[in-house]
C-alpha cells in the first residue's frame, strides 16, 4: 500500500510538472507570437443595367483561416460603393505570415435586420428581387489570394471587390427570374481581392464624338492581350454577362469622365462600348477611341500608387 502511494504522489508531481511546462510554453508563444494589422474595404465596379436602384449583400462572416473577421453580420448596398469609394470595415490584428485565400460567407436568407431575403436587388419601379431564391441560408465563396503577406507591426489594407456586372444575371424572358445570382464559380470570377497598397488607377477624359447624345458608354479595361471580340460578347448564347473577362469597368459620364481604380501593377488595354441609354440596356457596339495624348490604349502600364490621367475622344461605333 505504501509503495502505492508513493507512486500516485510520484505521478502526480510528474504530471504537474508536465503542464507547468506546457503552460509556460504556451504563454512564451503567446507573448512572442508576431502580429500585423489588416484593414478591410468593400468597393464596387458598376452594373450596367439602369432598372437597378440598390443591391444589397448581407456578410456574416470574413475568413483567413478560419478566423471571422467581422464582429457581427452585416448588410452592404453595393451600388453606394462605387468609383473608388470604400465601405470600411475595420481593422483586426493576424499573425504576421503569408495567406492564401479568403472565405467570403453570404447570408442568403436573412439580412443584417432580420428581413427577408438577405441578397436582392430593388428596381427604381421599388420591387425586390431575391438573388438567390432556394432553400439555402449562407453560400461560401473562396477568393484566391496573390502575394498577400501581412506583415509584423504594419498594416495591410485589403480591398474586396465585388463587380456587380458579373456576380448578377438577367432573366432572358418573362417566364425567368429577372435577377440573380450567377452560378457558383462565376461568383468567385466577379471579386477580386487586393492588397491596396500595390494598386494603381486610371483617369480619363474622352470627349464624345459620335454625334449620338442618348448614348451610354462603358470603359472596360483589360489585360493587354486578352480581349477577344467575339468571346467577350455573346448575350445570345448565355446568362453570362457581356465583357466578363474585364479587370474593371466604369460608366463615362455626360462629361466624359471616368474612372478605374485598384489596378494590380502590369499592363493594360482600354476598351469602349456603347449602350442604348434606356431599361433595355441594349448593346449598340464597340466604340471607336482614339487618344490625344499619345497613349497606346492596347498597352496602357500602371504602377503601384500612381494614378494615370489619359485624354481623348470617341468618334463612332464600330459595326457589329
Amino acid at each position: 500500500m505504501k509503495i502505492s502511494r508513493h507512486l500516485k504522489l510520484l505521478y502526480l508531481i510528474f504530471t504537474t510538472a508536465i503542464i507547468t511546462v506546457s503552460c509556460a510554453k504556451h504563454d512564451t508563444d503567446f507573448a512572442t507570437l508576431k502580429t500585423g494589422e489588416i484593414q478591410i474595404e468593400i468597393t464596387d465596379a458598376p452594373i450596367d443595367n439602369n432598372e437597378v436602384r440598390s443591391a444589397y449583400i448581407t456578410l456574416s462572416a470574413l475568413e483567413l483561416e478560419d478566423t471571422n473577421l467581422l464582429n457581427e453580420k452585416i448588410s452592404i448596398d453595393l451600388l453606394a460603393y462605387q468609383q473608388g469609394n470604400t465601405k470600411n470595415l475595420g481593422t483586426y490584428a493576424l499573425p504576421a505570415k503569408s495567406y492564401d485565400h479568403l472565405k467570403v460567407v453570404l447570408d442568403l436568407q436573412e439580412d443584417a435586420f432580420g428581413n427577408i431575403p438577405g441578397c436582392f436587388v430593388s428596381t427604381q419601379q421599388g420591387k425586390k428581387h431575391n438573388l438567390y431564391p432556394s432553400n439555402s441560408l449562407t453560400k461560401t465563396l473562396i477568393i484566391p489570394l496573390i502575394d498577400f503577406h501581412i506583415n509584423e507591426n504594419s498594416r495591410m489594407n485589403m480591398i474586396i471587390d465585388f463587380d456587380l456586372r458579373k456576380l448578377i444575371r438577367l432573366g432572358k424572358n418573362e417566364t425567368e427570374i429577372k435577377y440573380q445570382f450567377v452560378d457558383d464559380r462565376s461568383m468567385e470570377d466577379g471579386i477580386r481581392v487586393l492588397n491596396k497598397d500595390l494598386t494603381g488607377s486610371i483617369k480619363g477624359v474622352f470627349n464624345n464624338e459620335t454625334g449620338l447624345s442618348s448614348i451610354k458608354m462603358i470603359a472596360f479595361i483589360y489585360k493587354s492581350g486578352t480581349f477577344n471580340k467575339i468571346r467577350e460578347i455573346r448575350n445570345q448564347e448565355t446568362h453570362n454577362p457581356d465583357f466578363s473577362s474585364a479587370v474593371n469597368s466604369s460608366r463615362v459620364d455626360e462629361n466624359g469622365n471616368f474612372y478605374l481604380p485598384f489596378l494590380s501593377k502590369g499592363s493594360y488595354e482600354l476598351v469602349f462600348a456603347g449602350f442604348d441609354n434606356t431599361p433595355q440596356n441594349e448593346f449598340m457596339g464597340i466604340l471607336n477611341a482614339l487618344s490625344t495624348t499619345g497613349t497606346n490604349l492596347q498597352q496602357i502600364y500602371v504602377e503601384n500608387g500612381n494614378v494615370l490621367n489619359i485624354q481623348g475622344s470617341i468618334v463612332e461605333v464600330l459595326p457589329n
